[in-house]
C-alpha cells in the first residue's frame, strides 16, 4: 500500500530521510519500502471562480513601456475623488450659445447702440429744442450697469451769439455744467467776424452715465440758440451744400 509521509525527519531500519524545507525536496515511500525521490518543474494551478480574500504581491513589478489607456464610457453618477496621471492633452472645444453678462468682468461692454442724422437742421429757438434723429433707446440688462454715451455734432452758428448743446436721459438734464448763465454741456460762441457762416465746428460729449434701472431708456441731444439767428446741424448757415453727419452711440458698461 502506498502512502505519503509528511515530517522533518523519516527513520526506517537505521535509515534516515530529511525532507529539506529549503530545497522543498519530496519523497514518497513505495510499496517495496523504497524511496523515490520526485524532481522537475512543478505547474502553478489555475484558479476559476472568485477568491474571496486580500492578497499581497510581493516584490517589484515594472510595467514596460508607455501604456495606452482607453477612455471608458461611463454612465450613470460615479462619486469620488479622481487623479489623472501624466500630461493630459484636451482638444480645442468651439464653444456656441451666450455667455450670461453677470459672469462677465467689470468694464465689459455689454451692448451697443447708435443713432447716424445725415439730414440737415436749422434753428433760431431760443429754447431747448430735440435735435431730430439725435435720440437712442437702451435697455439696461443690470441695474447697477452703466451707460456710456458718446455725441459727435456738426454745427455751423451765425453771428454774435451762442450755440448751446445738452445731454437728456428721458426728460432728465444730465452733464451738466456749474456756469449759471447756461446749464449746458457744450457750447460754441461765433464772435461775428463774418467768416463763421461759412464754417463747421464739431460738438463731442463723453459722459458715462449712472441710469440705475433695467427699463428702456432714452437717450438724445437738445441744442438752443442765444440770439436771433440761425444755427444748422450738419450745414453751414450761409448755404446748406455742405451736409456733414452728426451721431450718437451709447453702451452699456458692466459694474
Amino acid at each position: 500500500m502506498a502512502g505519503i509521509i509528511i515530517a522533518d525527519t523519516i527513520q526506517s531500519s537505521g535509515n534516515t530521510l530529511t525532507l529539506n524545507s529549503a530545497t522543498q525536496t519530496i519523497a514518497t515511500i513505495n510499496t517495496a519500502g523504497l524511496f523515490a525521490t520526485l524532481s522537475g518543474t512543478f505547474a502553478s494551478p489555475t484558479f476559476s471562480g472568485t477568491v474571496a480574500g486580500t492578497y499581497t504581491l510581493g516584490g517589484t513589478y515594472t510595467l514596460g513601456g508607455t501604456p495606452t489607456i482607453t477612455a471608458p464610457v461611463l454612465s450613470g453618477t460615479a462619486t469620488g475623488t479622481y487623479t489623472l496621471g501624466g500630461t493630459p492633452s484636451l482638444a480645442a472645444t468651439a464653444l456656441t450659445g451666450t455667455i450670461a453678462s453677470a459672469r462677465l468682468p467689470a468694464g465689459s461692454v455689454l451692448q451697443v447702440v447708435q443713432a447716424v442724422k445725415t439730414d440737415t437742421m436749422t434753428t433760431n429757438s431760443t429754447t431747448l429744442i430735440d435735435i431730430t434723429g439725435l435720440s437712442v433707446s437702451i435697455t439696461p440688462t443690470s441695474s447697477s450697469n452703466k451707460v456710456l454715451v458718446m455725441t459727435s455734432i456738426s454745427v455751423g452758428g451765425a453771428l454774435n451769439q451762442y450755440v448751446l448743446f445738452q445731454l437728456i436721459r428721458g426728460s432728465t438734464s444730465i452733464h451738466l455744467g456749474t456756469e449759471s448763465k447756461t446749464y449746458v454741456g457744450s457750447r460754441i460762441w461765433y464772435p461775428g467776424t463774418g467768416y463763421e457762416q461759412w464754417s463747421i465746428s464739431d460738438v463731442n460729449i463723453v459722459f458715462l452715465d449712472s441710469p440705475a434701472t433695467t427699463s428702456s431708456t432714452t437717450y438724445k441731444m437738445q441744442m438752443r440758440t442765444t440770439g436771433s439767428n440761425s444755427a444748422g446741424i450738419n450745414r453751414r448757415i450761409q448755404d446748406d451744400s455742405t451736409s456733414l453727419s452728426s451721431s450718437i452711440i451709447v453702451m452699456e458698461v458692466a459694474a
